[in-house]
């Protein structure tokens, strides 16, 4: 448990900064809640899943840090053969938006380094 603590810790001391400078040794918790039900469409050959996502990042004591809100589409085939269904993704892709940060300005280029 400690290697993984100070893996993650360095992982963010190089990833985000701010983040690491603020809290340098505080546990911190992520939630991850989609906002509303996904979307599926499908498609002849293919599925497209679209999904909203607010993620946030509090201390253990609950005090906030940081709110993302993530728009997530992933598209890729499913088939089935014999009953069994298998699947393949083609493609994945998302946008961030910071929306309240108590660590500073975040510069979104670093959040897709580290999502």
């Amino acid at each position: 448990k400690q290697w993984y603590q100070r893996r993650v810790r360095g992982f963010y001391k190089t990833s985000l900064p701010q983040l690491y400078n603020a809290h340098p040794d505080t546990p911190l918790k992520f939630t991850l809640v989609n906002t509303r039900f996904p979307s599926i469409e499908f498609n002849t050959g293919h599925v497209i899943l679209d999904m909203p996502l607010t993620l946030s990042l509090v201390t253990d004591t609950d005090s906030d840090i940081l709110d993302l809100e993530m728009q997530m589409t992933v598209q890729g085939s499913v088939s089935r053969n014999n009953n069994v269904i298998t699947g393949t993704v083609s493609s994945a892709a998302h946008t961030t938006t910071v929306k309240s940060s108590q660590i500073g300005n975040i510069d979104i280029a670093q959040l897709s380094g580290v999502l």
